[in-house]
């Protein structure tokens, strides 16, 4: 089996108003729900001392990864996120469970499809 991970490390600009980013958020959330083949999200809280903060997506599939990624809502949290982080980057793996392995993986991701 294997999956897609997607990390996002950001550390948010202190202007910024979480509520507006957190609803755009919930709406993509939503959506790539609805759309299909989101297995887990995970939003973190900024430490609190360095700011930095790590949100992830895992995936049943890249193709459901950037089919989620043209939605409207998904475009509209990604232009928010770009106005509001100081610094940001986004990270892809692939978590891959082997048969008869009792453990999961996790290795950078080298390009072409990925999925079941």
């Amino acid at each position: 089996m294997v999956m897609v991970r997607f990390g996002f490390f950001s550390y948010r600009l202190f202007l910024t108003l979480p509520l507006a980013l957190y609803e755009a958020d919930k709406y993509a959330h939503e959506e790539a729900v609805q759309n299909g083949g989101l297995i887990m999200y995970w939003y973190g809280i900024p430490n609190p001392k360095t700011g930095m903060n790590l949100a992830t997506c895992i995936w049943q599939s890249r193709q459901h990864a950037v089919a989620a990624n043209s939605r409207p809502h998904h475009i509209t949290a990604m232009r928010l996120a770009a106005k509001s982080y100081e610094v940001y980057s986004l990270n892809r793996y692939v978590l891959r469970k082997r048969k008869g392995e009792a453990h999961v993986t996790v290795e950078p991701y080298e390009g072409g499809e990925v999925g079941w």
